[in-house]
């Protein structure tokens, strides 16, 4: 499996490229990738975006089925979750 096919094929990341589809300004950065490559499962992942956090991890949440909430108010990071809480992507 190659790397494009680990990031691709996890929950975690179809659920955000799903829900940010129409956006140009959003980037998988982070533990992630180093999961991907070492053949872990993501589950993790962290999205760079260019404005709008609150909006993306509320997209992403959706869908996934869960819920989104602030992280940090100082560093602009929001948590989405999928409703089995099985992956979260934090967006900042």
């Amino acid at each position: 499996m190659t790397l494009v096919d680990a990031l691709t094929e996890a929950p975690a990341v179809r659920a955000a490229r799903e829900a940010l589809a129409e956006r140009d300004d959003a980037w998988i950065v982070g533990g992630a990738i180093r999961d991907a490559v070492l053949g872990r499962d993501v589950v993790d992942v962290d999205i760079a975006v260019g404005s709008d956090e609150r909006a993306a991890a509320r997209a992403i949440a959706d869908a996934g089925g869960g819920p989104a909430f602030e992280l940090s108010a100082e560093a602009e990071t929001w948590r989405g979750l999928a409703r089995d809480r099985a992956w979260h992507v934090d967006v900042t």
